[in-house]
């Protein structure tokens, strides 16, 4: 059984907040070159404006429900990748209501002078791109994504 953070605190556990940090990355890879790669990319601030969680009913499990710009995201943004470089193919996708997990493989060396991390770049302009279009959901606030 789960508990919520004030029971646990109320039941003498030791609560710390999660301390992120974003060197993840391993400093002697070479992200220029082949290789599948697992990507997380987080709402700043944890908002969930991606989606909201639909809890299970006896019909169906638990899901997802895309907000317009979740649905912009996974039907636009995420297909420009490969459609900009070709040696990259996004193998799975999970958008959660506030972080979006990708499973990419990068088939071929990217061109010289990129590397993954420009590639994920791009995308999250896209996204923040997705985010201005006019929408009578969107309330304007900035949208970052972090990895």
């Amino acid at each position: 059984m789960s508990r919520n953070r004030e029971e646990a605190i109320a039941a003498g556990v030791k609560v710390e907040e999660a301390r992120h940090n974003m060197k993840r990355r391993k400093p002697w890879h070479d992200y220029h070159r082949k290789g599948t790669y697992m990507l997380t990319l987080v709402v700043d601030g944890r908002l969930p404006v991606l989606g909201r969680l639909i809890m299970p009913t006896q019909q169906q499990g638990a899901h997802v429900e895309l907000t317009e710009l979740g649905k912009a995201i996974y039907n636009e943004e995420i297909k420009k990748i490969p459609h900009f470089y070709k040696m990259i193919e996004i193998w799975k996708v999970c958008i959660m209501p506030d972080h979006i997990h990708m499973i990419v493989r990068v088939k071929e060396d990217l061109p010289d002078g990129k590397h993954l991390g420009q590639v994920v770049a791009g995308f999250k302009g896209g996204c923040s791109r997705a985010w201005w279009k006019p929408s009578p959901c969107n309330t304007k606030n900035n949208l970052h994504l972090h990895r």
